[in-house]
């Protein structure tokens, strides 16, 4: 059983929001440092034990920055997941590291290489979960995915990567892997205000519901608003 202080803690990456055999094909992203010739390739693949430790440093670095509290008490900030929780939770079940989606910068001279490449970098992560998955305390708080239902938790992108189509990208994955899986629907919740509600509009979510204080009960007003927005798209082969 995970502790309060766990409990509050995996809690923070929950609202933004590899087993695989095949993963969508890797695109090419030309960087600001083009200039220098220097061209790169975005991967996503599912999470996999070498990348636990920059995933959680993404997920800290996007809450970190936010104006949200845990529970709506403290900073995330001054209750930072430790790494042994990040990763008790995907050893405790290995198969929702297949439903966590990690955007990785790779060279284009490096692209042959194994994904295992010091120079690789994490630059965004896509946390999902599906119907039967293990969940933490906090987790089945927000949501309990239902049959048929891929849930994005959060997502999260490098500040180096935002506006590169990496946040698209990762939300292509999780729409494949969810097709792949048998699921109709994606599921996710966004707290009002939120700039990325208009991302997961433009990919084809709708909203379907408001929560007008229970969420900001629980992680404040990261974005001047205590509503949190259920949004969902149904997707289908």
């Amino acid at each position: 059983a995970h502790s309060t202080q766990q409990q509050h803690q995996q809690f923070k990456t929950t609202m933004t929001s590899n087993a695989m055999k095949s993963a969508p094909a890797s695109e090419t992203m030309v960087r600001n440092d083009e200039q220098q010739g220097s061209s790169h390739i975005i991967d996503i693949v599912s999470l996999s034990p070498q990348h636990f430790g920059a995933a959680r440093l993404v997920e800290m670095d996007f809450t970190n920055t936010s104006k949200g509290c845990c529970f709506g008490l403290l900073r995330f900030s001054w209750c930072p997941t430790t790494q042994q929780e990040f990763d008790s939770i995907y050893n405790r079940d290995e198969t929702r590291r297949e439903t966590y989606g990690v955007a990785i910068l790779v060279q284009q001279q490096q692209q042959e290489q194994e994904s295992s490449n010091d120079n690789n970098k994490v630059v965004g992560i896509c946390k999902g979960r599906r119907y039967g998955q293990k969940m933490a305390f906090d987790e089945s708080l927000i949501h309990k995915p239902k049959e048929g239902e891929f849930y994005i938790d959060s997502l999260a992108v490098t500040k180096e990567a935002r506006g590169k189509g990496v946040g698209t990208k990762l939300l292509k994955w999780a729409e494949e892997l969810a097709l792949q899986k048998g699921d109709t629907r994606l599921e996710l919740g966004v707290m009002k205000g939120n700039p990325a509600e208009r991302l997961y509009m433009r990919f084809g979510f709708e909203e379907y519901d408001q929560d007008p204080c229970c969420v900001g009960c629980l992680i404040g007003r990261p974005h001047g608003s205590c509503a949190g927005i259920s949004m969902a798209k149904d997707i289908h082969s």
